[in-house]
């Protein structure tokens, strides 16, 4: 069902976290660390989620743990997320048959990655700034 696409789309999102940069080779191991991220989180912002049959959604994941989306048939939904365990879990807002947990794939050198969601979806999801780059290079 399509209600689940806004589900996919966080769990798509949990792929675009991306690791921290290596420190300079002049920067001192005396400072502080950064705080650890839970890799495969997350990441605020505008997503497209696209499906194996090739049906696209829009998808948006909030720093606050809320998502939204809007379904091909223009229903939107909404809703809330944890990360817990490598995976991103989608409750509905109210919850429904259709809320999921999603394991993200590590995301490619432009944010897209694929998630899997624990009743076997598989979707492809990608970053609107990867997509703003698409634009501007044609």
């Amino acid at each position: 069902m399509r209600k689940l696409f806004a589900c996919a789309a966080i769990a798509a999102l949990a792929a675009c976290s991306q690791p921290a940069p290596e420190p300079a080779a002049e920067e001192t191991t005396a400072a502080a660390p950064e705080p650890a991220t839970d890799a495969g989180a997350p990441v605020p912002g505008d997503y497209t989620v696209t499906y194996e049959d090739g049906t696209a959604t829009p998808f948006t994941v909030n720093a606050d743990g809320t998502w939204s989306g809007t379904n091909p048939a223009g229903e939107a939904s909404k809703g809330t997320y944890t990360f817990a365990d490598g995976k991103t879990c989608f409750t509905s807002d109210p919850p429904n048959e259709n809320d999921t947990c999603w394991t993200a794939s590590p995301a490619a050198a432009d944010g897209t990655f694929s998630s899997v969601s624990d009743k076997g979806v598989t979707v492809s999801v990608k970053p609107a700034a990867a997509q703003a780059g698409e634009t501007a290079a044609e």
